[in-house]
């Protein structure tokens, strides 16, 4: 069993993401084990939180970007003065308050004939900090600015203000909202993202690539697609064993094969030179670990 290769993509494969790794059921076995894997370290708590919040992140991009479109409006929902909750009662309050936002937001999308798909979290609901929401909606027809969204939702919200910016529909845009819905952990006052229940998961296949003791180091992409190279990266498992995580985009205007060095970043035509490519053993390794 050489390696896992595990594929995600949203419904309409405008977004696929491949991750090809090691584990102690799939390594290869063709080279020294002690080769390929990472110095044994102990995970500190802190590394480990790191590490959960990684992948909590990468489940939200996917699921963002398999729900939601370009144009769909992000919203940051605030209280002013005379609605802000007492510090006693932050946090039964404000989660009370958002659910009572959503419920009457659904019924203005039921009028509007749109269906409302949301993922939404609080913020600042401990101790410390203004407590505050964030959503993100399905579009409203008819409605393509950020000041229309702001005027409608306001009237909806009645607690305070509402601040609305346009999810941008790429790969990078989900993975930095998903981001910032996640940037504050629990313990300081945040929570996980919810989403609703008609929001659905992307499409994920997982196998055992058997062919071969090692996956390449380079990146074959298919026609029609190109790589985001701000979310792609080599780095470790929590094993210490190799592993690959590649995000790809729909693009049109790509039509041919082409190949992407992940160490060099560089993309390379794919070629069928006698040339001695130098293999994943020979190169310098500059992974980062995940």
């Amino acid at each position: 069993m050489p390696y896992i290769e595990r594929e995600r993509a949203t419904k309409n494969r405008s977004i696929v993401v491949v991750d090809k790794y090691y584990s102690f059921r799939a390594r290869p076995h063709g080279m020294k084990l002690k080769e390929i894997r990472q110095p044994k370290e102990n995970e500190t708590t802190e590394k480990q939180r790191e590490g959960n919040r990684r992948r909590r992140i990468a489940e939200v991009t996917m699921m963002i970007a398999n729900n939601f479109e370009e144009g769909c409006p992000y919203l940051t929902v605030t209280y002013d003065e005379e609605h802000l909750p007492a510090p006693e009662e932050k946090e039964t309050r404000t989660k009370k308050d958002l659910k009572n936002f959503i419920a009457r937001l659904k019924r203005y999308y039921m009028k509007e004939g749109a269906v409302m798909k949301r993922g939404s979290t609080v913020e600042n609901v401990a101790q410390r900090g203004r407590p505050h929401a964030h959503l993100l909606l399905s579009k409203l027809q008819g409605v393509t600015t950020d000041r229309e969204y702001e005027r409608i939702f306001s009237r909806i919200w009645g607690r305070g203000r509402v601040f609305v910016k346009q999810y941008g529909g790429e790969a990078a845009d989900a993975a930095h909202l998903a981001a910032y819905f996640q940037k504050q952990d629990k313990r300081d006052g945040g929570a996980r993202m919810d989403f609703s229940r008609n929001c659905e998961k992307p499409v994920e296949h997982k196998r055992e690539i058997r062919r071969s003791e090692c996956y390449a180091d380079d990146v074959s992409i298919p026609p029609g697609y190109r790589i985001s190279k701000e979310l792609s990266y080599q780095g470790y498992t929590a094993d210490g064993y190799p592993c690959q995580h590649i995000v790809l985009e729909r693009d049109e205007t790509s039509r041919q094969r082409r190949r992407y060095d992940v160490e060099a970043g560089i993309y390379k035509e794919v070629c069928r030179e006698n040339k001695k490519r130098p293999s994943g053993r020979d190169r310098p390794q500059v992974l980062r670990k995940t």
